[in-house]
Parts: structure tokens; C-alpha cells; sequence
């Protein structure tokens, strides 16, 4: 009788402390659904049942507990695990703070596919420089392709080299026909034009090629009075048929270069008479006559904008020449 009573003491202490397991239990559900604000409504958790007998694991390790004489007793106890939670009520999710999918593949996307999704500018092709830019362009034009000379002669053809080498000796040899053929300059100049302006490149490099030989024979430190004379009259002669078409691209490409040779000349150790003779020659090519230099009549004796602008700057040459003035590195 004493092993009953003591059998079902330990399955009513067994079973309140599976009650109020299941207690703390329904406690924990019901504050982790009352803090969740965005859920669906929790169900109500039912009451979870009270095991009638005990596994055998239970039971082994409560024979071994001490007894429970003075354990009360529990016959009229209520087995409810108490009021079941109330259901909350959540606000519904407002759909615009829902991003959709293919924003969330944007957001993350690489820099590259980005950029790809860009508007690109429309180009307006009706937009031209002004006239003040054109004009910049006209004149930084020849600076560009003489400063490029350099490089241009590095990259230049054994053929063009060798067409270089025989401009060198046919002004070499002016040096001593010239004084005895009248001819010998114009014949120079007409092969300058028949020749060496049409093999040595295109427009826009040939007369900046040829100019370049002219300017190195004539800073050359041992270059003679005479010498740089004659230099001078070659060039004269080579201006001569720009005055037939001065709006020719050719005659517009070889007055550039022969500008950026009138202004390496005011680099050279001139004399006073020197200086006196071409400002002279520049206006007045012969004493028998008043006509003007090829040189200034090269841009064509009609009063245009371009004769103007080519006038204008022999005048500043002149006065660089007479005023012993280095034009060299000057916007002019």
C-alpha cells in the first residue's frame, strides 16, 4: 500500500511539472507573436495534454529521488494551462514601401550595366564655332604642324629623305648659279612646286618639310650675308604663283609655312643694312618698279579678309625685323 501511494504521488508531482513547462511555454509564444508588427495573425496555441503514464527514463531517474512524504496532494487540481492568449492586430504593409525585384537587381548591378541604362546627349550638328574660334584655329594651324616637324622626320620614308636631300643640294647649288642665271630661281621655284610639294606628302606637310631645310640653312651660325640673300629670293620665288589662287589649299598650307619661316628669320644674327634691305625688298621687290614682293602678294592683290590678315602680319614681321625682335613662341 505504501509503494502505491508513493507510485502515484511522483506521477501527480511528474505532471505539474509538465503543466507548468507547458505554461512557460504558451507565455514565450505569446510575447514573441504580440512583437512581431508585420506577422499574419497568430492562431491561438492549444493547451498542450498531460501525458498519462511517464517513459521509462522518467521514472528511473525519479526512483531515485528521495520520497515525497510531505508532497501535497493534488487529486482536485485543474489540468487548464490557463486563458489562451489574445490575437493582436497588425496594420496592413502599405505596397508602395514593397521594392519590386527588378529594382533590387538595379540597385545591386554592376557599375557598367548602370551606366549602359543612361540617357546618352543628342549631339546637335547645327551648332558651328564662332568666328573668334575659327580664326584661334587659323592661327595655332601652322604653330601645330611646325612644332609636329620633329616628329614628322623621324616617321618620314627613305624616299622622303632622300627628295630632302636633294632639295638641300639644289639650294646649295643656287649658291653659284644664281649669280650668273637669272633663271636659276624661278627653274628652282617651278620645281618646288612640280616636284617636291606633290611627293613629299599631303598639303598639310610637304611645304612645313620644305620650309624647315630653308629655316636651318638660314640661322646656320656660318651662313653668309649673301647666302641668307639668296634663301630669301628662293622663297620670294615660290610665293609667286600663290597670288594666281590664294584660296587654294595648297597655297594656304605653303603661306602658313613660309609665316613660321619669316618668323624663325627674326632668330637670326642680322646686321643693320641686313635688316634694312629685307623691309625694303618686302614693299618693293626692284628699283625699276613699285610692285611689291611676291612674298607680300601671295595671299592675291584684291582687298580681301585673307590678303589683309597675310598683310598684316608681314607688317608685324617688318616691324620685328627693323626693331630687332625675336617673333618666335608668339601668338602673331
Amino acid at each position: 500500500m505504501r509503494i502505491e501511494e508513493l507510485t502515484k504521488a511522483e506521477e501527480e508531482v511528474m505532471t505539474i511539472r509538465i503543466e507548468e513547462a507547458g505554461l512557460m511555454k504558451l507565455r514565450l509564444l505569446s510575447t514573441a507573436s504580440s512583437c512581431a508588427a508585420n506577422s499574419e495573425a497568430s492562431p491561438v496555441v492549444p493547451s498542450l495534454p498531460v501525458p498519462v503514464s511517464l517513459s521509462a527514463e522518467v521514472l528511473k531517474d525519479s526512483s531515485t529521488s528521495p520520497p515525497l512524504a510531505s508532497a501535497p496532494s493534488r487529486k482536485g487540481s485543474s489540468s487548464q494551462a490557463g486563458p489562451a492568449p489574445k490575437q493582436t492586430e497588425h496594420l496592413p504593409v502599405d505596397p508602395k514601401r514593397i521594392v519590386p525585384a527588378a529594382q533590387l537587381e538595379s540597385m545591386f548591378a554592376p557599375q557598367a550595366a548602370v551606366a549602359a541604362t543612361l540617357p546618352r546627349p543628342a549631339w546637335n550638328e547645327s551648332i558651328t564655332p564662332s568666328a573668334e574660334m575659327q580664326e584661334a584655329a587659323a592661327e595655332t594651324l601652322p604653330q601645330l604642324a611646325f612644332a609636329q616637324t620633329a616628329n614628322q622626320t623621324r616617321s618620314m620614308s627613305s624616299e622622303q629623305e632622300s627628295m630632302l636631300e636633294e632639295l638641300r643640294d639644289k639650294l646649295l647649288g643656287l649658291s653659284v648659279t644664281a649669280k650668273d642665271d637669272k633663271l636659276a630661281l624661278p627653274r628652282f621655284a617651278d620645281q618646288v612646286h612640280s616636284k617636291f610639294l606633290r611627293k613629299l606628302g599631303p598639303p598639310d606637310k610637304a611645304p612645313y618639310l620644305i620650309f624647315k631645310v630653308f629655316e636651318e640653312m638660314y640661322c646656320d651660325a656660318e651662313a653668309t650675308v649673301s647666302w641668307r640673300k639668296i634663301l630669301f629670293f628662293a622663297f620670294n620665288e615660290i610665293c609667286r604663283p600663290l597670288r594666281k589662287n590664294p584660296a587654294d589649299v595648297q597655297a594656304k598650307f605653303v603661306r602658313h609655312a613660309g609665316w613660321e619661316l619669316l618668323k624663325a628669320m627674326t632668330t637670326a644674327r642680322l646686321s643693320l643694312d641686313e635688316r634694312k634691305f629685307l623691309a625694303r625688298f618686302l614693299r618693293r621687290q626692284s628699283a625699276s618698279s613699285d610692285e611689291a614682293s611676291f612674298i607680300w602678294r601671295a595671299a592675291g592683290t584684291e582687298q580681301t579678309e585673307t590678303s589683309k590678315d597675310w598683310q598684316q602680319r608681314l607688317s608685324k614681321w617688318e616691324g620685328a625685323i627693323m626693331g630687332n625682335r625675336m617673333l618666335v613662341n608668339k601668338n602673331v
